[in-house]
């Protein structure tokens, strides 16, 4: 539902179904709200907003996977936040933890007929991958 709201509606929502998917032990769920709130907390222009909510994702994908949510996005919305917060060590830690997944994903599970699409197609993987480099060469 946040991806077909206004972001200020999304991030509120986001936000709370992050709370609700911990209270019921639904982490996945969980790290997917506050990456939707992230993300609408940076459309909204408010990176220290968005900040918390990263950090929760980020905490909760060292122990648990997304349910229905594309893991790369996680740390698209990280870089972005910490870049736009000026945490450029944490920005490219961000981009390359990011980038080495897709990869990873890229080298070992793609077709390789299907290679060139998965790297520029999909607008997550071509965003990070993108940004890492952006990021690696500032």
């Amino acid at each position: 539902m946040t991806w077909v709201v206004p972001p200020d509606e999304g991030e509120a929502l986001g936000a709370s179904l992050a709370v609700w998917a911990v209270a019921r032990e639904r982490f996945g769920v969980a790290l997917a709200g506050h990456v939707r709130a992230a993300a609408c907390g940076m459309a909204l222009g408010a990176p220290a907003r968005a900040q918390p909510h990263v950090e929760a994702a980020l905490a909760l994908a060292r122990d648990h996977q997304p349910d229905t949510f594309y893991l790369p996005e996680l740390w698209l919305v990280a870089a972005r936040v910490y870049q736009a917060l000026g945490r450029m060590a944490d920005a490219r830690q961000s981009a390359e933890a990011g980038r080495g997944w897709v990869m990873a994903v890229h080298d070992q599970q793609v077709p390789e007929v299907f290679r060139p699409s998965f790297l520029q197609r999909n607008p997550t993987n071509h965003d990070l991958l993108s940004l890492a480099a952006r990021l690696t060469t500032s």
